[in-house]
């Protein structure tokens, strides 16, 4: 690393990426650091940072618009696929391995000789921008552009084919509210799903399903007839 001339620096003009700078160049022979930061919608927080990055010794400051490509290609297949993490919904997780290949990108197109982030080293956010510029992140875990992941953003592509139709919303005093929903691939059949009479659905065709489900209780309440009657 005592070569290293030319740094890009993944760059959020918070206290962690704008100390950074001058500590780089201190230690890496006044290297040159090149930051950059990626807009992924959080409009505000990009106005000022040019002036920062320049004030702490970057020498340039590149500002990328990300929004179309994150809500394409991360956003959409991860709500596609209902993820969520203990109730967090990933906005984070997702947000780190475009801005991380985004970075890569630019360190080629400069020659930069390394790359960098500010992550503290104390929660998950450095093991998200280390692993995702060496192999890529599953989302949270931390392999988004690993083989599985890819894998299982084609099967949920493949299961969305045919999700589509309208959504009837009601709005009322601040709620939105779900008023119904149409598809033309809808699975649902009235004939099937009532209980009436005249429908297809027969209650005679679960007996089957009932007794094989009901197997393994079956037996236990055999077993331990069994057990107390010893």
């Amino acid at each position: 690393m005592s070569e290293v001339k030319k740094v890009v620096l993944a760059y959020s003009g918070g206290l962690d990426t704008s100390i950074i700078i001058p500590w780089l160049k201190e230690h890496y022979n006044n290297c040159e650091v090149i930051a950059v930061c990626g807009n992924v919608g959080q409009k505000g927080e990009l106005e000022g940072l040019e002036e920062r990055a320049k004030a702490s010794g970057a020498s340039k400051l590149y500002i990328e618009d990300l929004t179309d490509e994150f809500v394409e290609d991360y956003v959409i297949p991860t709500m596609q696929a209902g993820a969520d993490y203990e109730g967090y919904l990933l906005g984070t997780s997702f947000a780190r391995p475009i801005l991380a290949k985004r970075v890569v990108e630019i360190a080629r197109a400069e020659g930069a000789d390394a790359v960098c982030h500010g992550s503290t080293g104390k929660g998950n956010d450095q093991v998200r921008f280390e692993l995702a510029i060496t192999f890529g992140e599953l989302v949270y875990d931390g392999q988004w552009f690993s083989p599985l992941r890819k894998a299982l953003s084609a099967f949920v592509t493949s299961t969305q084919e045919h999700v589509t139709g309208k959504v009837r919303l009601e709005l009322y005093k601040g709620n939105l509210i779900n008023a119904g929903v149409w598809s033309p691939f809808s699975l649902y059949r009235e004939d099937i799903a009532t209980f009436a009479a005249g429908g297809d659905y027969k209650q005679s065709d679960a007996t089957g399903f009932i007794s094989i489900y009901g197997l393994p209780t079956k037996v236990q309440a055999i077993v331990n007839s069994e057990k107390e009657g010893e």
